[in-house]
């Protein structure tokens, strides 16, 4: 299983993110960081199974 990571920055500017991890705790983790830094929008974890 992979742990997609997806967000949107606010700024125009900006780049939007996506990562993939192994495991949901990492995800979870990077995913708690980037609500605490408010730059983000719309982030979400999506999961998808490893072929």
């Amino acid at each position: 299983m992979l742990y997609i990571l997806k967000g949107y920055v606010k700024k125009e500017t900006g780049c939007n993110i996506m990562q993939a991890y192994k495991t949901k705790t990492a995800a979870k983790k990077r995913y708690n960081k980037m609500i605490e830094s408010g730059c983000y929008e719309l982030v979400e974890i999506l999961e998808k199974e490893n072929k």
